[in-house]
Parts: structure tokens; C-alpha cells; sequence
């Protein structure tokens, strides 16, 4: 006779810290690989610039510099720390799931040889013998 396992409680602030710091990673080493590749171009820097700016490096590119690459570079490393971010946040949700796998795609059933609530609910026929 199968039970239904309840899952454990999940902490959503410890959930909530792991993505604002992944995001929060992703964006800073997305810049710093701009600062790092540009090291001995930098000429200047901008504090609060405008009102959409908190920082502003000036660089001096060389002619027939691939920004295209660098950007898709930096991009990747972005993506990379966000899925890291995903897998971390999954794996949390994981150890606090205890649930077979067929009960999680079959979340319905209440037992595993048994019908689902509303079949199982029906009255079928049955034959009654007289007593002589």
C-alpha cells in the first residue's frame, strides 16, 4: 500500500538570495571582461555620467577591433553564470522534493496499482450467490 509523500518545506528566501546574487554575478563579470580584455586602452572614467549610468570607461579602440566577438563573448560568460544560477536554484528544489518520480507525473494516483479518485469511485457490478 503506497502513501502519498508530502515534500518537504522549501526556503524561499535562501531561493531569493541565490538568483539576486546570480544576477547580480552575471552582470559584474560581464563588465569586468570588457575591463580585463581593455586594460592598457583605458583612458578615463565617468562616475554617474547621466541618469542611466552609474559608471562610464572611456577606451581607446584600435581600427578593425572585433567589438561584435568581444560583446559575444562577454554574453556567453553572462549566460553561462545564469544557468549556473538555474542549476543551483533546481537543485535546491530537489532536495527538498521527496517525491517518486511517478508520483510526480502521475500526481493523481493514490496508489501505484490502484485507478485514479474518480474511477476508483465507481461501484462495479458484482455477482451475489443464493444460499440454499
Amino acid at each position: 500500500m503506497g502513501t502519498v509523500q508530502q515534500p518537504k518545506h522549501v526556503d524561499f528566501s535562501s531561493i531569493i538570495l541565490v538568483a539576486v546574487i546570480g544576477g547580480l554575478l552575471s552582470i559584474t563579470l560581464h563588465e569586468l571582461l570588457h575591463i580585463v580584455l581593455h586594460w592598457g586602452e583605458i583612458t578615463g572614467i565617468r562616475i554617474l555620467p547621466n541618469f542611466y549610468t552609474l559608471a562610464e570607461v572611456i577606451i581607446d579602440i584600435p581600427d578593425h577591433y572585433d567589438l561584435a566577438g568581444e560583446e559575444f563573448l562577454a554574453y556567453l560568460v553572462s549566460a553561462a553564470v545564469l544557468l549556473a544560477t538555474a542549476a543551483t536554484i533546481t537543485r535546491m528544489y530537489d532536495r527538498a522534493d521527496t517525491r517518486s518520480v511517478q508520483q510526480i507525473l502521475f500526481p493523481h494516483r493514490l496508489q501505484t496499482n490502484t485507478l485514479p479518485a474518480k474511477q476508483a469511485s465507481k461501484k462495479l457490478p458484482t455477482q451475489h450467490s443464493k444460499k440454499s
